[in-house]
């Protein structure tokens, strides 16, 4: 087999690495986008190690992914790139969100905790007292009715 020519050769199967990563590209708004490399730049990371850095720190605090409003036709993309580990627990998540794509649920993820960082709050349901008694409905006045 030593003189046969390296292109009839079968070729080699090579072991895949244990460290390996996947490589995701998530559409983002311009906002989300400015902020986010706001935050990676005074971290002094590159905006793929800081998005990795949330979606993880993200999916190990919390259980609860509000559905977020997904563009996939997005200008702004960043990266996202999970260890074997972590890509497994998304994949899990994906399943279990109902998601399209993995593309879909890490914009979820990334999307959720962006919201999270910036202060903002999910409200999950608002109570409405209604009256029974006539004459206490109340009244809803605009700036313009003053």
């Amino acid at each position: 087999m030593l003189n046969v020519k390296p292109k009839l050769r079968p070729p080699k199967k090579r072991k895949t690495r244990s460290d390996k990563k996947r490589d995701i590209r998530v559409p983002i708004s311009f906002e989300e986008y400015n902020f986010v490399l706001y935050c990676s730049r005074s971290k002094k990371q590159s905006i793929t190690q800081f998005c990795t850095e949330l979606v993880r720190e993200y999916i190990e605090k919390n259980t609860n992914f509000e559905e977020m409003p997904y563009d996939s036709s997005s200008e702004y993309m960043v990266h996202v790139k999970p260890n074997q580990l972590l890509y497994e627990s998304m994949v899990n998540l994906s399943v279990s969100l109902n998601c399209r794509s993995m593309r879909e649920a890490t914009h979820r993820i990334l999307a959720n905790a962006i919201f999270y960082m910036q202060g903002g709050t999910h409200v999950e349901s608002v109570q409405r007292k209604e009256f029974d008694e006539p004459g206490t409905e109340l009244e809803i006045t605009t700036w313009q009715d003053i």
